[in-house]
């Protein structure tokens, strides 16, 4: 994949997104769903009104339903920056 480019995919049930843009930060906003991040290349740091996560390769983030929360994405890593966000949508 080439750097500077996030690609999303829908499944019935689960939304998959594949960021793959260094330095990328998303403002505040909050999910009805669960949220999974899997840091595959780089870090990521999760900003929640409670506190922050950090994590790197090996690591997977989890944030609960309805929780504000904003990201930022490595700029300084050598190849950019990878995560896998996984959310669960539709009926529970």
């Amino acid at each position: 994949m080439r750097i500077g480019q996030d690609i999303a995919v829908r499944f019935p049930g689960l939304y998959l997104v594949h960021h793959n843009i260094p330095g990328k930060r998303v403002d505040w906003h909050d999910w009805a769903q669960h949220l999974l991040f899997i840091p595959l290349q780089g870090e990521i740091k999760i900003l929640l009104r409670s506190g922050s996560l950090v994590g790197g390769p090996g690591k997977m983030l989890y944030v609960p339903p309805n929780t504000s929360l904003n990201f930022q994405a490595s700029e300084a890593w050598e190849n950019g920056w990878s995560v896998l966000s996984i959310t669960r949508v539709g009926e529970q």
